[in-house]
């Protein structure tokens, strides 16, 4: 698909159904549905927080068979990364950063169009 704009981000972290910290090497499944949170453009999304250090260089990697995935990372600062498609050909989504400052980032696991939803895996390198 095209690149989308930006998505429109929730007023303010919520909890959620899924989610949770991310842990390195460990990969977290979950399913994005009905119910779940929503950013305010209409995507399902499910939050992992990944706590770094300044220069950590981390790869995050959404795949799922179910719906076009869309990897949101936001920074301590309320900048972000976001990542679509890793290439052409493969609507999987990766974010390879190098962490600019020490802090908290927000790991939002959602979907290219509003209203899909179904199994993802999450990795963390």
């Amino acid at each position: 698909p095209a690149t989308p704009t930006t998505p429109a981000m929730p007023t303010a972290p919520s909890a959620n159904s899924g989610g949770g910290p991310v842990t390195p090497g460990a990969p977290m499944s979950g399913a994005l549905m009905a119910g779940d949170f929503q950013l305010t453009s209409g995507e399902y999304y499910d939050e992992f927080t990944l706590q770094g250090q300044a220069g950590q260089t981390v790869t995050l990697t959404l795949t799922s068979t179910a719906f076009d995935p869309y990897l949101i990372v936001v920074h301590p600062d309320g900048q972000q990364t976001e990542n679509d498609d890793m290439a052409n050909g493969n609507l999987n989504s990766q974010v390879i950063l190098t962490l600019p400052a020490a802090g908290q980032y927000r790991v939002l696991v959602t979907t290219y169009t509003p209203g899909e939803g179904g199994a993802y895996q999450l990795t963390a390198n």
